[in-house]
């Protein structure tokens, strides 16, 4: 029962850090002049919900091939490694990647773009909503986990 518990405190944690950063990025858009808070908001919306799903999905798709070689190697040791590796980095690395393309795309869309440094906001914004939405979860269970190790 308190497994249950920790586990669903965690999914929570995730879903107030999402939509915290999803309501803050509105704020932030709409104090610094970029779009009223209406389009703010349905621009963070949409782009952290398209990115997120997307780039998600894509991540459980390789870690599925990683899965599926580790049943089924290849024949050559080094290409299996190479794919491994690749694997790896790519799941680290596509969520926030994938999630700024969006922003940059969505913020063409929505027209609000027009002479500011759109490219450093959609970095920045999705390095630290993909970071903190993995991290503090994360963290949350690995401190639960010490305090309670039999969970």
């Amino acid at each position: 029962m308190l497994a249950d518990t920790i586990q669903w405190l965690a999914v929570i944690i995730f879903f107030l850090i999402f939509w915290g950063f999803t309501f803050g990025e509105a704020f932030w858009l709409k104090k610094r002049g970029w779009a009223e808070f209406a389009r703010a908001l349905s621009f963070t919306v949409s782009s952290n919900l398209l990115g997120f799903f997307i780039g998600w999905f894509v991540v459980f798709v390789i870690i599925l091939i990683l899965l599926m070689l580790t049943f089924e190697p290849v024949k050559n040791a080094k290409t299996q490694e190479f794919i491994i590796w690749v694997g790896t980095v790519l799941v680290f690395i596509f969520p926030p990647i994938f999630l700024m393309l969006v922003k940059r795309l969505l913020l063409k869309l929505f027209k609000m773009d027009a002479g500011r440094k759109v490219w450093g906001f959609s970095a920045l914004s999705s390095i630290l909503i993909v970071f903190a939405s993995v991290a503090v979860p994360a963290g949350f269970l690995y401190i639960i986990l010490k305090i309670f190790p039999k969970g």
